[in-house]
């Protein structure tokens, strides 16, 4: 048995979710559906590391982006960081897109996503001559045989001779199938050189998951990808659409069709859930539900229904308490939200897991094109991909791949043409459109679309 929640359900339904699943005696539980590597999920006892709050990100002085749009990952911190530069802070970025960014970087450098880890470890490698800090023995392979030119010098001396500088790891960086190593070279960096360390995590309530525990590292279980590489008997699907939801849409769903049972509870009964479910459960919206979230800053914020949920549809939380209790498991006699939030505040205290020593694989060697499947901003969930007004700005997704033209000439596609695409399973077939904003070696194939949910892993070979 496995659950897979969506990375924005309230703390309530983390809590009372992996509550469940643990009195059934399982521990597969997990809301990181869009993260691409978990080679460092034993090192990894809490949430992501979000060290600067957000008040303070636009007093900076000094930014660096890994695989990161702030613009469109988290708006508002994407205007902190336009109000940094505006007020004389050298922000950089290191992305596999030059993405359209309102506001001015330097020192960039915008490389396919099989470049990534050598670039950042290249940077590594300058700050740690520049500062005398050994970097961990588990890097030292990396730095050691990487080559680092005097763009990297230059950005490690701004760093280190920042007053309040900050190193931030974005969606794209989480979502590669090498994130671990990204993570490890980032909060390298950022120690360091004495910067803050934040990472922005896929959903609106990452925090709040870890908090509550629906993650795997609290009792022994599957982590998301594991739960749908070897499928298991039966699954329950929480608040998500597994083709758009997912890192990995092609595999999650030939998982649940070969299932035994799935369970699937959500606000919007898509054509493709009944292909797989058994049992669909009515989820009230956000707007139409109560609960709490923790914010990037660790704050709780509480909120009440704005309106009444429609039909059969039940707050999360009244959902899981009754299945609990009609399983006959223990902890689920609350009567009302304060119950829940009180057992959520003892449970918020727990101590987490003792993490292991970090271990990393050398990054696989990778020939030909390498997929670069960044979310749409209006695509992120199933509410916002419903909304006409949304899909109809320029910054919804786009069915087509957008190439270098250098690689376009190479494969002989021209402007327009259409091009068939495969990441080892079933094909696609979408416009070309030639751009210089792509790397060479990248192809720019977002996610979450109608077309590439057919296909692979948002970061993977193409």
């Amino acid at each position: 048995l496995g659950m897979l929640m969506s990375p924005s359900a309230t703390n309530e339904e983390y809590l009372l979710a992996q509550t469940m699943m643990r009195g059934l005696g399982s521990g597969n539980i997990d809301h990181r559906l869009r993260q691409g590597d978990f080679s460092d999920d034993a090192a990894i006892g809490s949430a992501p590391v979000f060290e600067m709050k957000v008040a303070d990100i636009d007093s900076a002085d000094a930014i660096l982006l890994v695989g990161c749009n702030p613009r469109h990952e988290a708006p508002i911190i994407g205007h902190r960081v336009r109000q940094a530069q505006r007020n004389g802070a050298g922000v950089s970025v290191v992305n596999p897109v030059d993405w359209k960014l309102n506001f001015e970087t330097s020192l960039d450098a915008i490389v396919a996503p099989q470049n990534l880890v050598p670039v950042l470890a290249g940077l590594a490698a300058k700050v740690e001559k520049l500062t005398g800090k050994a970097a961990p023995d588990v890097l030292r392979g990396m730095l050691d045989s990487v080559d680092a030119g005097d763009v990297q010098e230059a950005l490690a001396a701004r760093l280190n001779d920042a007053g309040k500088g900050l190193v931030m790891l974005g969606h794209s960086a989480m979502a590669h199938t090498d994130g671990a190593w990204l993570r490890a070279l980032a909060g390298y960096i950022a120690s360091a050189t004495g910067c803050a360390f934040n990472i922005l995590a896929q959903g609106g309530n990452s925090r709040g998951a870890w908090a509550a525990g629906a993650v795997p590292q609290n009792g022994g279980g599957r982590n998301a990808a594991a739960m749908v590489e070897s499928p298991l008997d039966a699954y329950v699907l929480w608040g998500i659409e597994p083709g758009f939801d997912t890192d990995f849409p092609i595999r999650t769903v030939k998982a649940l069709h070969a299932a035994d049972k799935v369970v699937t509870v959500a606000s919007y009964a898509a054509s493709g859930l009944f292909e797989f479910s058994d049992v669909i459960l009515p989820l009230a919206p956000v707007a139409e539900s109560e609960g709490s979230m923790i914010n990037f800053d660790g704050d709780i914020l509480t909120f009440n229904a704005a309106a009444k949920p429609s039909g059969q549809a039940r707050s999360g939380w009244k959902i899981l308490r009754k299945l609990g209790e009609s399983l006959g498991l223990e902890g689920f006699d609350q009567v009302n939200l304060v119950e829940v939030q009180a057992a959520l505040a003892a449970a918020m205290e727990q101590e987490a897991a003792p993490a292991a020593e970090l271990q990393l694989t050398d990054p696989a060697a990778v020939e030909g094109l390498y997929r670069i499947g960044d979310v749409p901003v209006y695509a992120v969930d199933a509410q916002c991909r419903r909304s006409q007004p949304l899909q109809q700005t320029i910054h919804a997704g786009f069915n087509v791949i957008g190439l270098n033209p250098t690689d376009a000439a190479r494969l002989g596609l021209e402007d327009g043409a259409r091009a068939r695409v495969s990441q080892g399973g079933p094909e696609a077939e979408f416009e070309v459109t030639l751009s210089d904003r792509v790397p060479e070696g990248g192809a720019w194939l977002r996610s979450a679309t109608c077309e590439t949910r057919k296909l692979g892993s948002a970061f993977a070979p193409i």
